[in-house]
């Protein structure tokens, strides 16, 4: 709301748009479908108005019973995807009001963390309706509204990062406690809020961005599922947003994913695993090496389209070279391995997706002035292509 406005502007704002939410709340199936989309626009406007409007407790306490209602369907109730903006604005809403007036944080952040993991019906209805652009638009309401009560919490927590941490933890063990129906949503969900909350709320020397790396890191491949892929994206949206100290942890992870990937598929590798800077010590690291347990085409996917982003979307150089220099070592001992294994009956280890991708983290970095990445490099390309890693997928 606009500075100047008077005491009695703002009081008649305020009337007027909690009146307005709450008689359409209760009339909303009285909407007719012409005048629906319309209608949502309208009360998420409303929303905006209440919550801008707010001063006393009294009216945020107010405003926040009438934005939970808002916000609560019921498992009968229809969902659709028109009123995706209302929802929004609420979640939205009931965190700004929780910033502004402390005794509303603790419920209100319940309701968030109950809205992505129990998890609310709105997002099991747009899930079954296969509307991920609309899930994905709550997720980021909900997600940031986390971060901000959690921030607000950690300024006012003596532990600080650790505080952080500890909610860190309590968010990953969230997903064991759904009916099995709900657990790809609720995992999916766990893993955003994770990534989330890590990055904006990092901790000293990337803390919580450590901690975090090591909750996504157990969970990939057990057991292998959908969830790997998501896990693989959003580890790569970590290492574009980290700080120089809490990159090379989120990188090393990468690297030790796509080295167990691959591996897998060579039938095991005892020189990659001991190769210089190959391998990575983080907690959880148990994954088997028995190629049945994975999905390979689907991971190889993943690693590809990850590693693709960080090329577009990585900007510093030395992070870039730091993540192109791991690869190297990496895919240089796999394509040695691959080489001596190529006899061995059902290989279908590829690499060519990747080489684009590594061409893309080149760029800016100084590579062609470091011989000895340039000898990495061609002692990798020199076994794969031998090797015949890098033709069409077999």
């Amino acid at each position: 709301m606009p500075d100047d406005i008077s005491e009695e502007q703002r009081g008649t704002a305020q009337r007027l748009a909690s009146r307005y939410l709450k008689e359409m709340a209760q009339n909303q199936s009285q909407i007719g479908a012409k005048d629906f989309t319309a209608t949502i626009k309208s009360l998420a406007i409303a929303v905006d108005v209440v919550v801008a409007t707010v001063a006393t407790q009294a009216e945020a306490d107010a405003a926040d019973d009438t934005l939970q209602g808002l916000v609560t369907i019921e498992e009968g109730d229809k969902v659709t995807v028109e009123s995706v903006p209302l929802y929004a604005a609420c979640l939205r809403g009931r965190a700004v009001l929780a910033n502004g007036w402390p005794v509303l944080r603790p419920p209100v952040l319940q309701a968030t963390r109950r809205f992505l993991l129990r998890p609310s019906p709105i997002l099991v209805q747009l899930q079954q309706a296969g509307e991920q652009g609309a899930i994905d638009s709550l997720h980021r309401e909900a997600c940031d509204g986390l971060v901000a009560l959690v921030r607000q919490s950690t300024d006012a927590h003596a532990a600080g990062n650790d505080h952080v941490i500890a909610f860190l933890s309590s968010l990953s063990a969230s997903s064991s406690t759904v009916s099995d129906d709900k657990q790809p949503l609720v995992a999916e969900n766990v893993v955003k809020a994770l990534v989330a909350v890590a990055c904006d709320l990092p901790g000293r020397d990337g803390a919580s961005v450590k901690h975090c790396i090591s909750l996504l890191y157990q969970k990939l491949f057990f057991p292998p599922s959908p969830l790997d892929a998501i896990i693989l994206g959003q580890l790569g949206i970590m290492a574009t947003r980290a700080s120089d100290s809490a990159f090379s942890p989120v990188a090393d992870v990468l690297v030790q994913v796509i080295r167990r990937t691959y591996g897998s598929q060579l039938g095991g590798n005892e020189r990659v695993s001991q190769s210089k800077g190959a391998s990575v010590v983080a907690p959880g690291d148990e994954l088997s090496d028995d190629p049945a347990k994975y999905r390979f085409i689907l991971q190889e996917d993943a690693v590809a389209s990850t590693l693709n982003a960080l090329g577009r979307d990585l900007v510093g150089p030395a992070q870039r070279y730091y993540l192109l220099q791991r690869l190297f070592e990496v895919f240089r001992a796999l394509a040695m391995d691959a080489r001596l294994a190529r006899e061995t009956a059902g290989n279908e280890a590829w690499v060519g997706a990747l080489i684009p991708a590594m061409g893309l983290l080149a760029r800016g970095t100084p590579i062609k002035r470091d011989r000895s990445a340039v000898v990495i490099f061609r002692d990798f390309w020199f076994h794969a292509v031998v090797a015949g890693l890098v033709g069409q997928r077999r």
